[in-house]
């Protein structure tokens, strides 16, 4: 009998996504693609009847990257691309640059994260929500949680104290998640990004961390360039379907 992590609905999720209510089913690797592959149908029948009768209109499927043919099979059956997530187990110690600061109120990072969501938008505009629907204090709350619970971070890359590139990190157990990382447009080129990055390796090494990771819009393939060059590699998948 083939098992799968059972489906989650999740209700009132604060993100940057279109869809706040959702279904997401997660496929493990023990599990094996063949038989992943040779259910999926019976498996599609009961997720969109669970989607029907808890009235929803999003599901998603994630599952491990070298799952090609699923992958294709998602494809075929309407499925669109959301996120890659990424993974990197062997970081360096990192270090605090001296224009980096640690930011403690939020509400300084509204216009750069305006930017980025429009860009995330911009990339996949049935799956990001609309910028101006987007609720910039509710989706910072669990991070400034984290902060006081001194579990995660944001620091700041400042030209004279003026604010142009951020990074924002939370623990998940023993993985230090980069929930956001954005550098002003007009600084680009400058090598910002990375020094933002040693931030986070900086504080995964403080806190022990196991791993650091991420997840981004498969669309962004400046975002992909970049965290391929830091170290980074595409460990699962998740696609969704609009129904």
């Amino acid at each position: 009998m083939v098992v799968l992590v059972p489906p989650i609905i999740k209700r009132n999720q604060v993100t940057d996504l279109k869809y706040r209510d959702f279904i997401e089913v997660t496929y493990s690797r023990s599990m094996g693609e063949a038989a992943a592959i040779s259910s999926f149908h019976d498996v599609e029948k009961n997720l969109l009847e669970l989607v029907k009768s808890e009235q929803l209109r999003h599901l998603r499927i994630h599952y491990p990257v070298e799952w090609a043919e699923f992958d294709q099979l998602l494809r075929s059956r309407g499925f669109s691309s959301g996120l890659f997530h990424i993974h990197l187990v062997g970081y360096p110690p990192g270090t605090l640059a001296p224009k980096l600061r640690e930011i403690r109120d939020l509400t300084t990072l509204h216009p750069l994260l305006g930017e980025q969501q429009k860009l995330h938008y911009n990339f996949n505009p049935d799956f990001f929500e609309d910028p101006k629907d987007f609720d910039m204090q509710a989706y910072l709350k669990d991070l400034e949680s984290a902060i006081a619970c001194d579990t995660g971070a944001v620091y700041g890359y400042y030209e004279e104290d003026h604010l142009v590139g951020y990074i924002g990190l939370e623990m998940q157990g023993e993985l230090l998640y980069i929930e956001e990382l954005f550098v002003d447009p007009a600084y680009r080129g400058k090598h910002l990004g990375r020094t933002l990055m040693q931030a986070a390796f900086y504080f995964a090494r403080l806190r022990n961390c196991r791993a650091v990771t991420s997840s981004l819009a498969p669309q962004n393939e400046g975002a992909m360039h970049f965290y391929e060059k830091c170290g980074f590699t595409v460990e699962w998948v998740t696609r969704y379907r609009n129904v």
